[in-house]
């Protein structure tokens, strides 16, 4: 007999309704037997449930196959009944020559695709994001905090091709030790690139192995901006004409604190922000509800998603985004059936759009017309404090970002094994009533703890794109 962790099982699988297992594995027949969770039930009678353990560990996944659901206890989600799973259609593929991670595309009105990126070499630009070296060698401008741009083009996802455009730009992050690229907007001809301050913290996220991470999440910056397609940009700046760093940042969310807004990227409502209801531009970001820092902070991980939105912007007017007046924070919604959203200017009055402590890691989100439904990505460690062994993902759909209700699609235990950064484009969707999409993410960067061995074929650090149906 092994137990759970001899046969590289989380132990939490073995917790259901007090079965002796959830998901029983059966490697001679090559299925998995059906869970006591109803979200593990496969689609249908033809798509089988994906393999994740054989006899000897983890084992790269045979698509097509329908990852199996199973949450960590009891989520805070019932289960869709609009969209009840994730099937892989094939396998992975990546963007040729993006060897980098942190694709984030904003779309434009022709169908390219703009997007920062980090550690690592698009094109013939390399960049690294980091800098832990004293602070006179980081403001040397030499030796890290520097961030790249990239425009992706192609008729389909399987014949896309990247550009990278305005070199490796410097990008202050003192004090703290990273500066990483997140929201990306791209309307009427200007681009915004949004980055956020990143710390080292207390290195626990880390579990001993010596892999630099950021235990700690720190305040999101503002946006650099372009107007000639990302062969220029202007770093951002207040209205007052100060720049915007790690310690003087957009939001009044200063870094040694807990953060709300962290890592945030742009809601996808289509190109170049088509599909926005009122007009605005929305940001989702992964936050922390913590009274001070710690590991449950970190750069992939957190307690709750909160939002924040601006209807003061122009094209015409790119620092217009670097304006912290123009932007307000959903606060909670009235109990009275109805009512709008509560909106403040105030970040410290922000309120989660929903949480789960612990679980809250990179967030995205994607308005899909056709479904009338938001499609939330989350990611999170599979087990904290680390951060360099295998990740969960899960998929939230929503009739609404504020009102809600949430409800979950699929929760994926070590997806990837060690996927992260993962969206949904809209540019992929299916229009036509059909569920097909393809979520993007970058793998495996660090796969060291627990047990973390890739398990996606295809999926690669870079731009990874993975063809999916919902159930």
């Amino acid at each position: 007999k092994k137990n759970s962790a001899q046969i590289g099982i989380d132990s939490r699988v073995y917790r259901t309704m007090g079965a002796l297992c959830a998901m029983v594995l059966l490697p001679a027949c090559g299925v998995v037997a059906a869970s006591t969770n109803e979200h593990s039930k496969s689609l249908g009678n033809e798509v089988p449930l994906c393999v994740l353990e054989g006899a000897k560990g983890a084992v790269v996944v045979q698509p097509p196959c329908t990852w199996p659901s199973i949450p960590p206890g009891t989520p805070p989600f019932p289960p869709s009944a609009l969209l009840k799973g994730v099937t892989l259609l094939e396998n992975a593929t990546s963007i040729p020559n993006y060897g980098a991670d942190t694709w984030y595309p904003a779309e434009d009105r022709h169908g390219n695709l703009y997007s920062g990126y980090d550690d690592g070499k698009v094109d013939n630009v390399t960049v690294g994001s980091a800098c832990t070296l004293s602070p006179d060698k980081c403001r040397e401008k030499i030796y890290g905090f520097h961030t790249g741009s990239s425009i992706v083009a192609g008729g389909s996802w399987r014949e896309l091709t990247v550009r990278a455009v305005g070199g490796a730009i410097y990008e202050d992050g003192l004090p703290l030790q990273g500066r990483y690229t997140c929201a990306n907007a791209y309307i009427n001809s200007t681009w915004w690139v949004g980055t956020y301050g990143l710390a080292v913290g207390d290195a626990s996220c880390e579990a001993g192995t010596g892999v630099l991470q950021f235990c700690e999440m720190g305040p999101f910056i503002g946006f650099r901006t372009s107007t000639d397609d990302g062969a220029t940009w202007r770093e951002p700046s207040d209205p007052g004409g100060h720049e915007l760093n790690a310690s003087h940042p957009l939001f009044d969310e200063a870094a040694g604190r807990p953060v709300k807004l962290g890592a945030p990227h742009v809601v996808d409502y289509g190109p170049e922000n088509a599909h926005s209801p009122d007009g605005a531009l929305y940001m989702v970001g992964n936050g922390c509800l913590a009274a001070k820092p710690n590991s449950n902070c970190s750069w992939i991980s957190g307690d709750a998603v909160f939002l924040a939105r601006t209807r003061r912007f122009s094209a015409t007017n790119p620092g217009s985004l670097n304006d912290p007046s123009a932007w307000e924070f959903f606060c909670g919604n009235s109990a009275k059936p109805g009512n709008p959203a509560c909106w403040t200017s105030d970040v410290a009055e922000a309120k989660p759009v929903f949480e789960w402590e612990g679980r809250v890691g990179t967030v995205t989100a994607t308005w899909h017309p056709g479904l009338s439904r938001y499609l939330v990505a989350v990611t999170t460690p599979t087990v904290l404090p680390s951060t360099v062994g295998p990740y969960d993902t899960y998929i939230l759909e929503s009739p609404s970002l504020t009102a809600g209700p949430f409800s979950l699609v699929s929760y994926m235990p070590r997806f990837g094994q060690q996927a992260y950064f993962v969206s949904l484009p809209s540019r992929f969707l299916s229009f036509d009533g059909n569920t097909t999409a393809v979520l993007t993410f970058s793998a495996n960067f660090a796969c060291k703890t627990g047990g973390c061995a890739p398990n996606i074929a295809g999926a690669t650090y870079g731009a990874t794109l993975l063809p999916i149906s919902f159930g």
